[in-house]
């Protein structure tokens, strides 16, 4: 497989993530892909099951769920529901 990288940005968003998540055999690929991308975002971001199912058209509700349940049952997430 390829690797193909981009030598120069114009402005480069990285992010540095502990590649502990990745390395864990417990968590599916979409668990994982999923824990990356919410990792991108700020501290006090907050995430939306609605929001994720238009970031990613391609990925159900269900999936949705699924994979911010994986995470949880790992202990890489804790949610909390806020009503009102």
């Amino acid at each position: 497989m390829s690797v193909i990288r981009i030598k120069k940005a114009h402005k480069p968003p990285y992010v540095i993530l502990d590649t502990t998540a990745l390395n864990d055999v417990r968590l599916s690929f979409r668990a994982k892909g999923l824990h990356t991308y919410l990792m991108s975002k700020s501290d006090n971001w907050q995430v939306y099951i609605q929001q994720l199912e238009m970031q990613s058209p391609t990925e159900g509700r269900d999936a949705i769920r699924a994979a911010l349940k994986e995470l949880e049952d790992a202990g890489y997430i804790r949610r909390s529901r806020q009503r009102g």
